[in-house]
């Protein structure tokens, strides 16, 4: 399996799997944001019906 790692505006990246950080209080920062509103607000929905746990190092598989 190879990974590479790009910096790039979110909403233009073409992935097979993203990793958004998600802060304190579940927020997201620009980038997440941007992915969100590139997925529908399908993190943000997620987000605010519980679905990931507040614990470091918690994962939530999103499709979009």
């Amino acid at each position: 399996m190879q990974f590479s790692i790009k910096t790039s505006a979110a909403q233009a990246l073409k992935t097979a799997c993203a990793i958004v950080p998600v802060g304190s209080g579940n927020a997201l920062g620009a980038g997440g944001t941007a992915l969100d509103d590139a997925l529908g607000g399908a993190l943000s929905a997620a987000l605010s019906h519980g679905d990931l746990p507040s614990k470091p190092g918690a994962t939530l598989m999103v499709y979009g």
